[in-house]
């Protein structure tokens, strides 16, 4: 079975409050996370989710005409199902706006 996406979700806030989409998965799925802050100055924290454990962030900062914009990825692979679980991300030092996506890819690598 080759990989494929599983699900898609999607959760925007303004300002420092927890936020994130809500996901499901299957053992051995690959959770992908991503963060987006508008001006790049915000500290996410890891994201949490009941049943995984996320990577350290990776981070990348693009440079815009009204300032930086910031990138951040983790994943978590799945020990067992989940159904219905939130995924939190909290941002400190920013009170921009930021969005948080959430990818579960399923299957295995073919080739």
């Amino acid at each position: 079975m080759a990989l494929s996406v599983a699900s898609f979700s999607t959760a925007a806030v303004s300002g420092t409050a927890p936020k994130g989409p809500t996901i499901s998965w299957s053992t051995g799925d690959i959770i992908v996370v991503v963060g987006i802050i508008a001006d790049g100055s915000g500290n996410p924290a890891t994201p949490t989710a009941t049943g995984l454990t996320f990577s350290a962030s990776t981070a990348a900062t693009t440079d815009s005409a009204g300032g930086d914009t910031s990138v951040h990825f983790w994943t978590a692979t799945a020990a067992a199902s989940g159904s219905s679980v939130a995924v939190s991300v909290s941002l400190s030092g920013s009170t921009e706006q930021y969005g948080v996506w959430a990818w579960v890819i399923t299957g295995s690598p073919s080739g």
